[in-house]
C-alpha cells in the first residue's frame, strides 16, 4: 500500500499541467486519498491497558469547496493499535472516524498553495480483533460505537488545475469508547494525533451565472 501511494504522488509531480494549476473561486467538489502514522496522546488508554503509540492510518474525503475560503467534507480514518497488558500484546485495537467537517482555506501565491483549518464531529467505531497468544487467558473484546470530533491544519499544493497534493495533521478527540475487560466494561482515552500526506482529485468546477 506504502509503496503505491508514494508512486502515485511521484507520478503527480511529473505531471505536465494543461491549464493553470490553482485553487479557484469556483465550487467543486473532490476526493482525496490520505495516508500516514497515529502518534496517540498517550500509551495508557484506561483500565491497566496500553496500547502502540505509532500505527499507518489510511484516511478518505469526500467534499466540496463552496467558493474561495470555505468547504464542507465527509472524511473517514481508520488505524489498529496494538493493546497491551502488563507489558504483553494481546490484540489489536482498530479504530474508525467519520466526520462531517467544516474545511477553511487561504489561497496564497497565486492559488498555488492553500493552507488551510478543519473542525468536526462525527462517529467513531472500536472493536478488539487478532487476539495474541498472552490475550487468550484474559477475558477482553467488544465493539463499541461513540462520539468522536477533531481539530486540524493542513496544506495543499497544486500541481495541476484537478490535482493537489498535500500534508494534514489532525487531532482526534475520542475518551468514551469501551472494551470489555475481566467481565466488566472499561472507558478508554483514544485521543489521537493522525499526520497524514496525501492527494485531492478535483471534480470541474460549478461555475456560477
Amino acid at each position: 500500500m506504502i509503496p503505491t501511494i508514494i508512486l502515485l504522488l511521484v507520478s503527480l509531480l511529473t505531471v505536465v499541467p494543461t491549464c493553470r494549476a490553482q485553487d479557484t473561486d469556483d465550487a467543486r467538489g473532490y476526493l482525496g486519498v490520505r495516508l500516514g502514522i497515529t502518534a496517540a496522546s498517550s500509551t495508557d488508554i484506561g483500565g491497566g491497558l496500553g496500547a502502540t503509540p505509532n500505527e499507518q492510518v489510511l484516511g478518505v474525503s469526500l467534499g466540496v469547496n463552496l467558493g474561495r475560503y470555505l468547504g464542507v467534507e465527509l472524511a473517514g480514518d481508520g488505524w489498529e493499535r496494538n493493546m497491551r497488558l502488563a507489558g504483553r500484546t494481546i490484540g489489536e485495537f482498530a479504530m474508525y472516524t467519520v466526520m462531517p467537517m467544516l474545511r477553511a482555506r487561504y489561497p496564497l501565491l497565486e492559488g498555488r498553495v492553500s493552507p488551510y483549518v478543519l473542525v468536526g464531529v462525527g462517529a467513531a467505531y472500536t472493536e478488539f480483533n487478532d487476539r495474541k497468544r498472552p490475550g487468550f487467558e484474559v477475558d477482553v473484546g467488544g465493539t463499541a460505537w461513540g462520539v468522536a470530533a477533531a481539530l486540524g491544519v493542513g496544506a495543499e499544493y497544486f500541481v495541476a488545475n484537478n490535482i493537489a497534493i498535500g500534508a494534514e495533521a489532525k487531532y482526534i478527540i475520542s475518551r468514551d469508547q469501551d472494551v470489555r475487560l475481566n467481565g466488566g466494561r472499561q472507558s478508554l482515552d483514544l485521543d489521537t494525533l493522525l499526520a497524514t500526506a496525501g492527494v485531492r482529485l478535483y471534480f470541474p468546477e460549478v461555475r456560477g451565472r
